[in-house]
């Protein structure tokens, strides 16, 4: 019985473990880098969100997506059919987090839900201030967890 209690204690949300993950390095006090954090991470860095931020032009670019979040999003042929089309919502929640990131140096929190084929997809989505992977500029780390619940 304790087994189970300390299962479902234990947080598995791939947004929170970011951005713990994020504080236990420093947060923006310790300039965390995508690369401390991407190692860190293990194997979920396959559903994160990588960019650069662009103060100056207030733009969030991307410069690379997990290949496991690629795939599940729809965009590859392995992923479940009721799940295309879902990648361009997750991305446009994901870069409105990093504009909020060009402001807000703290980790950035959405979520929603996607109706298809009789069930909803919910999603969460986190991303968090870094400096990018040569350490001198702005960038942004994101992440994405979601569920299936019937509609």
């Amino acid at each position: 019985m304790a087994k189970a209690s300390a299962n479902k204690d234990k947080n598995s949300r791939k947004t929170e473990l970011l951005t713990n993950l994020w504080h236990s390095l420093g947060g923006a006090e310790n300039s965390v880098t995508v690369d401390s954090l991407l190692k860190r991470l293990n194997g979920e860095r396959e559903y994160c969100v990588y960019g650069e931020l662009d103060r100056k032009q207030r733009t969030v670019q991307v410069a690379e997506v997990g290949a496991h979040l690629v795939n599940r999003l729809g965009e590859r042929y392995r992923a479940p059919n009721d799940e295309s089309g879902i990648a361009a919502a997750v991305m446009q929640k994901l870069s409105t987090l990093g504009t909020r990131l060009m402001a807000d140096q703290r980790p950035q929190l959405g979520q929603d839900a996607i109706a298809r084929r009789g069930q909803r997809i919910h999603y969460r989505v986190a991303a968090v201030p870094v400096l990018n992977s040569e350490g001198d500029g702005p960038a942004w780390l994101g992440i994405v967890d979601w569920s299936r619940r019937t509609a």
